[in-house]
């Protein structure tokens, strides 16, 4: 992909999400420890895969959850984490203090933990 770092708006956004997928990446590789419930023992077990589908209602549940915050907080959230912003450049688009904006964030973040927990069980 170095050849075509030019194209990227946003290299920060990029790293971001190149991050995000390394990390993932990283989680499914390694093994998870697991009780066995006969001996109380440890086992290892291979990690979960997603399925397409899976991803999927995955994609689906956190488009929901972004939906259900109000505009404000919508707004700053898709800027900040989809589309790579600086909290000063949104304080700037949005006419906001810069503290405005990390609550924003801050509360936006919370309550998507608060729509998705639940449902994740």
């Amino acid at each position: 992909m170095r050849d075509n770092l030019a194209e990227v708006k946003s290299i920060r956004a990029y790293c971001h999400t190149a991050l995000r997928h390394i990390v993932i990446d990283d989680l499914r590789n390694k093994r998870t420890e697991r009780l066995d419930e006969e001996g109380m023992e440890y086992k290892k077990t291979a990690p979960q895969t997603w399925t397409e589908a899976e991803q999927y209602e995955l994609s689906e549940l956190l488009q929901k959850a972004v939906a259900q915050l109000p505009a404000l907080r919508r707004q700053v959230y898709e800027l900040h984490e989809l589309q790579g912003y600086e909290c000063n450049e949104i304080a700037e688009l949005l006419n906001l203090r810069i503290d405005a904006i990390h609550n924003h964030l801050s509360r936006a973040r919370k309550q998507m933990k608060d729509y998705l927990m639940p449902l994740m069980k």
